[in-house]
């Protein structure tokens, strides 16, 4: 069945590649809607399917298409509720609060000329899962732990997921495109990302609330396409990529679409008279313009994240970042978070839980104590995005891969998610969802004072193999601490744990200024950790270039 989903969502992908050419795709669609509504029966949004899963206590829109003033009709769990559709065919009505409930049951829309009905519908709480291939990374690629959690899969039936296929325009569109809602079970586990899977199946186990899963990703992808045009607006830090989306909006625009219309008109003759159609003409294409950054920015939020954002969800959770940190950010890329962040809020008008992953370990180990700027920097941003409220951020360091950017430790991933998910969303009020994360710092004689959240319970010296639980290594010496003086010059660095600080020290520093941790793109043996098992998030106390 899974390879039927696939061939279908193939097939789909492959009819809707004008989308990928972003003026293409919004004059055609303009063309299509400028008649009014494109089928006379009743139609819904494509993310109302079979086996799916509805927001839990929140007003829950339905919402679609049909002709001018038709009467709707829409039955759920006892309750039926009615809309009309308007002067342009849409129409929508909203079903009161829902309990959850892992009972399957019938979502019913009824029009005119048809009705549409759903099984097998559950109730509890949605989390759209967003990101790079991290967070793509389906069971299929290799996941460690992978076979053990198939067998287990028959245990949570209330688990759903829906991928979203990859496209991109420069202007929101209304539908969206997937390959349908699924039940995360043996057959097709393969295809689902794994660190959504470990995320929901965590809160399953402590809540038995079901929870569905929206796939929406793009392998190798900036955060750049996820962001929306009226996110960058509000930040002024973020202008000049506003002002691209305005410019490439603005370009040739009437042209192109004088040229497409010319081109449906020319294509209604020839297909009445029987003769094959012309290729469509070549629009403005602006991928030759400047770097990957600018030329797809908003282009995913459009296609992928707008056609749904009328869909509620209980929050997100994020893993984006490789390609940026290797396109050498520093603070842009907070700028960029706090976009993504508040615009997706803003767009779903709702200020749901973000939670993301911070960059883990990977490539050549470097042996200077000072560290580096590409993918430290970018882990640095996603500190700093903890400023934004209900947000929170699981440390991966520990659980990389020098020679894979995709390791295969997604339960671990999963479980530093969910952690958050506990405490803050179902009430685990007693969990620590964060390893030690820095605080501030204290000169004292011959050394630095490091103190740090998330560290009530006090810190340890751990080893982490594989998805086994972190081992505490008793007597064993702190990695992967450097300090300077004044002269910003570096040095490995004597550091041991008094509590829940860390004194920082070295006998070439006799008068210490700042102090720097795991600072690296791949801190390879970093090993502190706080008594819950969770890492130390790197840092430094030091604002030098």
């Amino acid at each position: 069945m899974h390879q039927a989903v696939d061939r279908v969502a193939k097939r789909k992908e492959k009819t809707m590649k004008f989308y990928r050419n972003p003026t293409f795709a919004f004059g055609f669609l303009a063309l299509l809607t400028a008649a009014g509504p494109l089928a006379a029966e009743i139609s819904v949004s494509e993310i109302f399917q079979n086996q799916m899963v509805l927001q839990r206590d929140v007003e829950h829109p339905v919402w679609g298409w049909g002709e001018p003033g038709e009467n709707v009709n829409v039955e759920f769990a006892g309750q039926k509720v009615s809309a009309q559709t308007g002067k342009d065919g849409r129409w929508e009505v909203r079903l009161a609060p829902l309990k959850a409930s892992a009972t399957g049951r019938t979502l019913t829309i009824s029009g005119a000329k048809n009705r549409i009905r759903f099984g097998n519908v559950l109730v509890g709480d949605v989390w759209l899962c967003s990101g790079q291939s991290n967070m793509e990374m389906p069971f299929k690629w290799g996941v460690i732990g992978g076979e053990e959690a198939r067998r287990e899969t028959e245990k949570f039936p209330q688990i759903r997921f829906m991928r979203f296929l990859k496209l991109k325009t420069f202007y929101p569109l209304e539908h969206s495109h997937n390959t349908g809602w699924k039940i995360c079970n043996k057959d097709n586990l393969q295809y689902v990302s794994a660190v959504a899977y470990f995320f929901a199946r965590e809160i399953c186990r402590e809540t038995g609330i079901p929870i569905g899963l929206l796939g929406n990703n793009w392998s190798g992808c900036y955060i750049e396409p996820y962001l929306s045009l009226e996110s960058l607006e509000k930040i002024p830090e973020l202008k000049t990529f506003a002002d691209f989306v305005h410019q490439v909006r603005a370009r040739d625009t009437e042209r192109d679409f004088q040229a497409l219309k010319q081109w449906v008109a020319d294509s209604e003759v020839r297909r009445e008279a029987g003769l094959p159609l012309r290729n469509p003409p070549l629009v403005f294409d602006p991928d030759h313009l400047c770097d990957k950054r600018y030329v797809s920015i908003t282009t995913q939020y459009n296609a992928m994240i707008a056609p749904i954002t009328r869909f509620p969800i209980r929050g997100c959770i994020w893993y984006q970042g490789e390609s940026n940190a290797n396109a050498g950010e520093g603070v842009e890329y907070f700028h960029k978070m706090r976009a993504l962040i508040q615009g997706w809020r803003s767009a779903w008008k709702q200020e749901f839980p973000f939670y993301f992953v911070q960059l883990s370990s990977f490539g050549k180990v470097e042996e200077k104590p000072e560290g580096e700027f590409t993918w430290s920097s970018v882990r640095e941003m996603q500190s700093r995005a903890l400023e934004l409220p209900k947000t929170g951020m699981a440390v991966t360091i520990d659980i990389g891969d020098s020679a894979n950017i995709h390791p295969g430790n997604k339960l671990d991933v999963g479980k530093r998610l969910a952690l958050w998910a506990l405490k803050n969303e179902y009430g685990k009020t007693n969990l620590c969802p964060s390893g030690p994360l820095y605080r501030d710092m204290r000169k004292e004689k011959g050394g630095i004072r490091i103190r740090f959240h998330y560290a009530q319970s006090g810190l340890m010296v751990g080893e982490k193999k594989g998805i086994a639980p972190v081992r505490e290594v008793p007597g064993g010496r702190l990695k992967q601490f450097a300090i300077a003086g004044a002269d910003r010059k570096w040095y490995w660095a004597d550091a041991r744990i008094e509590g829940s600080d860390v004194f920082v020290s070295s006998p070439h520093v006799p008068d210490p200024v700042a102090v720097r941790y795991a600072f690296r793109k791949n801190p390879q043996g970093a090993n502190l950790y706080n008594r819950e098992g969770l890492p130390a998030s790197p840092f430094r106390t030091d604002s030098w270039e």
